[in-house]
């Protein structure tokens, strides 16, 4: 549809690239000032200007450039600090579902691609032993509380995305390379 306008191929991708950069640099920047907040007011940092600093790093860093080669990996890897600091605060504060509902919403516009369906649930079931654990550190009983955003995240993720679950989960029942039907 963009040809119409006289926008080839080429510059659609650039642009996308370009657009790519500036998510990984405000995913980054935000969510370096959403988690850091009210953590280091103490010391005499420019807050703002080490968040500018780490998003610049984020983005254009050597590894991504040489490492990610698929655009939607790439995608993934530019929203993962707003899904940890989504999570992070839904495990610090369960009964705020706005966090809940970030984070189910980031992993699903994540799931683009089989691989970060996989690389954030390990995320969300490793910070969920994080806090887990720093509650057995502590010598305190785990709350309980803890398991609600979890789960919460697990199933709204599911709703969300059971228009192409279902239909794989379908698919690798039957065990054969090609379906005798056409899944829709």
């Amino acid at each position: 549809m963009l040809s119409f306008i006289n926008v080839t191929s080429e510059l659609a991708t650039k642009v996308m690239v370009v657009l790519g950069f500036f998510l990984s640099s405000f995913s980054f920047y935000f969510s370096f000032l959403l988690f850091f907040k009210n953590k280091v007011t103490h010391l005499n940092i420019n807050l703002k200007l080490s968040a500018v600093i780490g998003s610049l790093f984020y983005a254009y860093n050597v590894w991504s450039f040489n490492r990610i080669h698929h655009w939607y990996l790439w995608i993934g890897y530019s929203i993962l600090p707003l899904f940890i600091v989504s999570i992070f605060f839904s495990f610090k504060n369960p009964k705020n579902w706005k966090y809940l509902l970030i984070s189910t919403f980031l992993w699903s516009f994540a799931s683009i691609t089989p691989h970060m369906v996989i690389f954030y649930g390990i995320i969300l079931i490793g910070t969920f032993l994080v806090f887990v654990f720093n509650d057995l550190y502590k010598k305190k009983k785990p709350k309980i509380e803890l398991a609600i955003p979890l789960l919460s995240i697990i199933f709204f993720y599911l709703l969300v995305n059971m228009y192409w679950i279902y239909p794989y989960a379908l698919s690798s029942q039957i065990r054969a390379p090609n379906p005798p039907y056409e899944l829709s």
